[in-house]
């Protein structure tokens, strides 16, 4: 089974997207303080990232990229940007997002469709 952490601060959204990725199959953990999520990375070493740019907290979605890129236990993690921010796109591509998608653009479906095809399902 699939692992997928959720970085998310909005607990609302972050719920939504774990029901629907747990009823497609994955096993789903969610973060929601960027600082917990750094260290939780690290200790489950999850197939893929759905990453937030924007958390509450000390913590950004890229401190989190770039700290991911840097290790070498999690440089490989898939990670996929989901913001609302249609400006970063290019930041998060330099930092080495593998996608980039925009929240009110993206059904949780087309979300859980995108991520089956990233992980090879």
């Amino acid at each position: 089974m699939k692992k997928i952490l959720i970085i998310e601060d909005d607990k609302d959204i972050s719920g939504m997207y774990r029901q629907k990725l747990e009823m497609a199959g994955f096993e789903v953990a969610q973060e929601y303080d960027g600082k917990k999520a750094q260290m939780l990375v690290k200790n489950t070493l999850p197939d893929l990232v759905l990453l937030d740019i924007i958390l509450g907290g000390k913590v950004n979605g890229f401190d989190i990229l770039e700290d991911i890129r840097r290790d070498p236990r999690t440089k490989n993690i898939l990670v996929l940007v989901l913001t609302n921010l249609e400006t970063e796109e290019k930041v998060a591509k330099e930092i080495g997002a593998n996608e980039y998608v925009i929240k009110a653009n993206t059904t949780p479906g087309d979300l859980v469709q995108k991520i089956k095809s990233m992980v090879g399902l």
